[in-house]
């Protein structure tokens, strides 16, 4: 695997995204985290790094977000795949895991 760059407040940072854990490193950062640590839970013991991840590392803020169902005020930091979208376009999408806007989405099928 090769690094990838991303710039957080004018400074060039690299990392890569393993299978387990995530390396970052530039200007005085060099860690080894998990990918539990740092990346959204998807489903069970799967995680999604993505660079809005990687860069709330860097400025000192890991762990995954925090997303808010605008429909339910639900707060979460899992995603889950969409099940109107798998089923019917067979696409593997995420939305966030609001119980009430996934039940809506199977009923849709």
């Amino acid at each position: 695997m090769s690094y990838r760059k991303i710039n957080v407040n004018s400074k060039t940072y690299e990392y890569v995204v393993g299978k387990s854990h995530v390396k970052i490193r530039g200007h005085g950062v060099s860690k080894v985290m998990a990918k539990s640590e740092v990346g959204q839970p998807v489903g069970v013991d799967k995680h999604i790094v993505t660079p809005a991840n990687i860069r709330n590392v860097i400025l000192g803020r890991p762990g995954p977000q925090v997303f808010r169902c605008s429909h339910h005020d639900v707060q979460t930091t899992g995603l889950a795949f969409d099940p109107y979208s798998y089923e019917i376009y067979g696409s593997l999408d995420l939305m966030i895991d609001c119980e009430s806007c996934l039940d809506i989405q199977a009923l849709e099928i």
